[in-house]
Protein backbone atom coordinates (compact mmCIF):
# COMPACT_ATOMS: atom_id res chain seq x y z
CA UNK A 1 0.00 0.00 0.00
CA UNK A 2 2.56 2.36 0.90
CA UNK A 3 4.67 1.47 -2.59
CA UNK A 4 1.56 2.66 -4.36
CA UNK A 5 0.89 5.63 -2.53
CA UNK A 6 4.45 6.68 -3.16
CA UNK A 7 4.87 6.14 -6.59
CA UNK A 8 1.69 8.07 -7.56
CA UNK A 9 2.44 10.82 -5.09
CA UNK A 10 6.27 10.47 -7.07
CA UNK A 11 7.86 10.20 -3.26
CA UNK A 12 10.17 8.48 -1.44
CA UNK A 13 9.22 5.34 0.46
CA UNK A 14 10.57 4.38 3.78
CA UNK A 15 9.41 2.68 7.11
CA UNK A 16 8.57 4.14 10.58
CA UNK A 17 8.90 0.58 12.58
CA UNK A 18 6.20 -0.38 15.02
CA UNK A 19 5.42 -3.58 16.88
CA UNK A 20 1.90 -4.21 18.35
CA UNK A 21 1.87 -4.97 21.96
CA UNK A 22 -0.12 -7.95 22.47
CA UNK A 23 -2.85 -8.93 24.92
CA UNK A 24 -1.63 -11.59 27.01
CA UNK A 25 -5.18 -13.32 26.87
CA UNK A 26 -5.31 -12.74 22.87
CA UNK A 27 -1.58 -11.81 21.28
CA UNK A 28 -3.49 -11.02 18.15
CA UNK A 29 -5.35 -8.14 20.07
CA UNK A 30 -3.17 -5.48 20.63
CA UNK A 31 -3.07 -3.16 24.02
CA UNK A 32 -0.85 -1.08 22.29
CA UNK A 33 2.36 -1.02 20.38
CA UNK A 34 6.00 0.35 20.14
CA UNK A 35 8.48 2.13 18.30
CA UNK A 36 12.15 1.90 17.35
CA UNK A 37 13.00 4.64 20.14
CA UNK A 38 11.07 2.60 22.65
CA UNK A 39 8.41 4.95 23.37
CA UNK A 40 5.24 3.22 23.77
CA UNK A 41 1.19 3.25 23.31
CA UNK A 42 -1.05 1.62 25.41
CA UNK A 43 -4.77 1.91 24.12
CA UNK A 44 -7.89 3.05 26.22
CA UNK A 45 -9.25 -0.51 25.92
CA UNK A 46 -5.55 -1.94 27.96
CA UNK A 47 -6.76 0.09 31.05
CA UNK A 48 -10.14 -3.14 31.46
CA UNK A 49 -7.35 -5.71 30.73
CA UNK A 50 -5.72 -7.27 33.57
CA UNK A 51 -1.43 -6.61 32.47
CA UNK A 52 1.15 -7.00 34.89
CA UNK A 53 4.13 -4.37 34.39
CA UNK A 54 6.40 -7.49 34.48
CA UNK A 55 4.32 -8.70 30.93
CA UNK A 56 4.45 -5.40 29.72
CA UNK A 57 8.41 -4.93 30.14
CA UNK A 58 8.77 -8.68 28.68
CA UNK A 59 6.43 -7.81 25.16
CA UNK A 60 8.12 -4.46 25.16
CA UNK A 61 11.68 -6.22 25.12
CA UNK A 62 10.82 -8.96 22.27
CA UNK A 63 8.89 -6.68 20.02
CA UNK A 64 11.41 -4.16 20.36
CA UNK A 65 14.37 -6.91 19.62
CA UNK A 66 12.10 -7.93 16.57
CA UNK A 67 11.77 -3.90 15.26
CA UNK A 68 16.10 -3.75 15.74
CA UNK A 69 16.12 -7.03 13.66
CA UNK A 70 13.21 -5.60 10.49
CA UNK A 71 15.73 -2.12 11.12
CA UNK A 72 18.60 -4.04 10.29
CA UNK A 73 17.12 -5.92 7.47
CA UNK A 74 15.30 -3.20 5.69
CA UNK A 75 17.97 -0.81 6.17
CA UNK A 76 21.14 -3.25 5.30
CA UNK A 77 22.81 -0.90 2.82
CA UNK A 78 20.91 2.64 2.83
CA UNK A 79 20.16 5.19 5.92
CA UNK A 80 16.79 6.30 6.95
CA UNK A 81 15.15 9.17 4.86
CA UNK A 82 15.44 12.33 6.76
CA UNK A 83 12.03 13.49 7.11
CA UNK A 84 12.82 17.14 8.03
CA UNK A 85 10.90 19.34 5.98
CA UNK A 86 8.63 16.77 4.48
CA UNK A 87 5.34 15.92 4.67
CA UNK A 88 5.04 12.34 6.06
CA UNK A 89 2.43 9.75 4.82
CA UNK A 90 1.81 6.99 7.50
CA UNK A 91 0.44 4.46 5.86
CA UNK A 92 -1.02 1.01 7.79
CA UNK A 93 -3.14 -1.93 5.98
CA UNK A 94 -5.47 -2.30 8.83
CA UNK A 95 -6.27 -0.52 11.40
CA UNK A 96 -7.97 -2.75 14.09
CA UNK A 97 -7.89 -0.58 16.99
CA UNK A 98 -5.32 2.01 15.87
CA UNK A 99 -2.25 0.86 18.73
CA UNK A 100 0.81 0.44 15.81
CA UNK A 101 -0.78 4.06 13.78
CA UNK A 102 -1.35 6.11 17.46
CA UNK A 103 2.52 4.91 18.06
CA UNK A 104 3.78 5.51 14.54
CA UNK A 105 2.87 9.26 14.24
CA UNK A 106 4.30 11.21 17.03
CA UNK A 107 7.26 8.27 16.35
CA UNK A 108 11.19 10.10 16.57
CA UNK A 109 11.24 8.58 13.08
CA UNK A 110 9.04 11.48 12.12
CA UNK A 111 9.76 14.09 14.31
CA UNK A 112 10.75 16.73 12.08
CA UNK A 113 8.01 16.06 9.26
CA UNK A 114 6.53 19.01 8.49
CA UNK A 115 2.56 17.54 7.84
CA UNK A 116 2.18 14.08 9.03
CA UNK A 117 -1.27 12.61 7.56
CA UNK A 118 -2.58 9.15 7.93
CA UNK A 119 -3.35 6.71 5.49
CA UNK A 120 -5.46 3.18 6.28
CA UNK A 121 -7.35 0.53 5.34
CA UNK A 122 -9.89 -0.49 7.84
CA UNK A 123 -10.59 0.52 11.16
CA UNK A 124 -12.68 -0.49 13.99
CA UNK A 125 -13.12 2.91 14.90
CA UNK A 126 -14.78 6.10 13.25
CA UNK A 127 -13.25 8.19 16.16
CA UNK A 128 -9.89 9.35 17.16
CA UNK A 129 -7.64 7.15 19.14
CA UNK A 130 -8.31 6.49 22.40
CA UNK A 131 -4.55 5.83 22.70
CA UNK A 132 -1.91 7.86 25.32
CA UNK A 133 1.85 8.34 25.37
CA UNK A 134 3.81 7.13 27.55
CA UNK A 135 7.73 7.36 27.00
CA UNK A 136 9.66 5.04 28.66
Amino acid sequence: MGRVIADRLDGDLDVVLVRKLGSPFNPEYAIGAIDESGAFELSGDSDFATVSRDYLEREKAAQLARIREQRRRWSRNRPAIDPRGRIVIAVDDGLATGATMAAALPSASTTHAARKRLAGGTSRRSRGSSARTLRS
